[in-house]
């Protein structure tokens, strides 16, 4: 249904969707289940967001076959990761 909304709105300049998930961060410190969304790259610019460091989602990380690439909300960076920006 999403897509025939996109497809057919005349109302919105712009329409994006997502979806929950809950997988397990691992490689740095206990593994641990956090909370996440799989967005599509308009996502962000629909909002007028930028992260603080790296960068937004591309279409081509939607690419089938793409590397898997992660925003981390700042709260998250800063209790997980000390807001160190080298692990960008």
């Amino acid at each position: 249904n999403f897509f025939d909304w996109q497809t057919e709105s005349t109302s919105f300049e712009a329409m994006a969707m997502y979806g929950s998930s809950r997988p397990s961060l691992t490689g740095h410190g206990e593994a641990a289940a956090v909370n996440g969304r799989r967005v599509p790259a308009s996502f962000l610019p629909i909002f007028g967001l930028q992260p603080i460091l790296g960068r937004t989602f591309t279409p081509a990380d939607e690419a089938e076959g793409a590397a898997r690439v992660a925003i981390l909300a700042e709260p998250f960076w800063r209790s997980r990761f000390g807001a160190d920006p080298s692990i960008v």
